[in-house]
């Protein structure tokens, strides 16, 4: 199980090129989601990602920044394997079978 306290993400920038940072931070949440092996794991997974989102919503700066359609997408495509990771874990499906949390191809985690 992956714990929830390894390697947090750092705390996106007030200025500059928040839209990254908080990609990067979506990947981060979505490689401890589908390395989570319980409910438990999960849960508190969700809740440290709820809890980034909050405070990102209180960044003045979030708002600002004409949102790049690649980086959009990427964070639509890693939401989507976040989500997928956290159904499976939620309902119990003794096959589960994570889908690899950086989407393969090309370093998408970098």
């Amino acid at each position: 199980m992956i714990a929830v306290a390894d390697s947090p993400p750092a705390a996106c920038p007030t200025e500059g090129d928040i839209a990254a940072c908080a990609v990067a931070t979506l990947e981060h949440y979505t490689k401890q989601m589908c390395g989570c092996k319980d409910k438990t794991c999960a849960d508190a997974t969700n809740e440290a990602l709820a809890k980034w989102g909050t405070e990102m919503a209180k960044n003045p700066g979030a708002g600002n920044q004409k949102p790049d359609p690649n980086l959009a997408q990427k964070a639509a495509d890693i939401m989507t394997r976040y989500t997928e990771c956290m159904t499976k874990l939620m309902m119990g499906d003794p096959n589960m079978k994570a889908p690899d949390p950086c989407g393969g191809g090309d370093d998408p985690c970098g």
